[in-house]
């Protein structure tokens, strides 16, 4: 425990480290999930067994909270161990950042004040979506507070390699989501609160009662990084990663040396994406693999009926060319060759 505010039932001592352990049902049918938790804190003895459910921060209608997707609070600071630039903490639960100067990566783990490890990172890749900023998904404002680009690996595939990139975004009270761009399409996903169950053979996941076939399995790294994050992010840093997918949903489980994390969510079209983060400039940049040749947008509106008006004129000159009588014109003068089948 490192700080306590509030009115608690007993006041925990600071300083203390304890165990706590805590539980989620899987239960769930359709749509609706079980979301009954169950906690057991060792800092007491014996220990304290407790029984809830999980909400959303704004479910509890908490008054008095800023309403900014990120703190306007002045953050930590101190000079970069790579380049001596000046380095601002704006998250208070960052354990990662990177240096705005040299894109030194740099852990936060171990304090400020201590001696701050960095990995020096030389292999830019410029975000589409910048840092800063803000886009509305899912009814609320997200901010974006990091961004990092993975490299994965399937030796079973032709052509085993491919990249993709994660922007962080953070929403002051729901937590952290992640906006995935791949070759297949975007994507927004967050993670899961309990753990899937996988089948038979790995063939499937399930999760709050819905099954997703499995898709894929590949090993991933993380080649360059960008802003704040809420884990420790390392140059490098490797997972076996398996993909399930059913139709425009999506669950992925990532398996490092020290834990295994899953995440749930679904496709969403770039068309949304530009719109989210008013990029309209940059609308042909953000289109992937997933985009029709004709979308329900305004201009691929236009050319489909110009297209189909083309069509119908077509149909029409054809039909006038078969129906000739040659009791009544010559039918050959055309040039064309064609002849009808029946006669009129």
């Amino acid at each position: 425990m490192l700080a306590a505010v509030g009115e608690l039932p007993h006041l925990p001592p600071t300083g203390q480290a304890f165990a706590m352990v805590e539980l989620r049902s899987q239960a769930g049918t359709g749509s609706r999930a079980d979301d009954t938790v169950l906690s057991v804190d060792y800092g007491t003895q014996p220990p304290t067994v407790s029984v809830g459910r999980s909400v959303q921060l704004e479910d509890l209608q908490l008054t008095g909270l800023r309403d900014e997707s990120a703190s306007a609070e002045v953050g930590r600071q101190f000079a970069c161990p790579q380049c001596g630039a000046p380095v601002d903490v704006k998250l208070a639960s960052s354990k990662s950042i990177t240096c705005a100067a040299c894109h030194s990566l740099i852990d936060l783990t171990q304090g400020i004040g201590a001696e701050l490890r960095h990995a020096v990172q030389d292999e830019p890749v410029q975000p589409l979506i910048p840092l800063g900023s803000i886009g509305q998904l899912q009814g609320v404002p997200w901010q974006v507070v990091g961004f990092q680009h993975r490299m994965g690996n399937n030796p079973t595939e032709p052509d085993g390699q491919f990249g993709w990139q994660e922007y962080l975004l953070y929403h002051r009270q729901r937590g952290f989501i992640f906006l995935v761009d791949s070759n297949d399409g975007w994507s927004v996903v967050k993670p899961t609160t309990g753990a899937p169950h996988i089948g038979p053979g790995g063939r499937s996941a399930s999760y709050l009662g819905k099954v997703y076939p499995f898709k894929d399995s590949y090993a991933a790294a993380t080649r360059y990084v960008v802003g704040e994050f809420y884990w420790q992010v390392s140059r490098g840093q490797q997972t076996v990663n398996r993909d399930f997918a059913d139709g425009r949903h999506l669950l992925n489980m990532a398996q490092s040396a020290a834990e295994v994390t899953w995440s749930v969510g679904s496709q969403i079209d770039s068309d949304a994406v530009a719109a989210a983060f008013k990029l309209d400039a940059s609308k042909a940049l953000l289109q992937r693999a997933d985009a029709t040749p004709f979308s329900f947008s305004a201009g691929s509106l236009k050319l489909g009926l110009i297209v189909l008006l083309v069509i119908v004129i077509l149909l029409v000159l054809l039909f006038s060319r078969s129906s000739c009588d040659p009791a009544l014109q010559d039918c050959a003068s055309g040039g064309s060759g064609y002849r009808s089948s029946g006669g009129a």
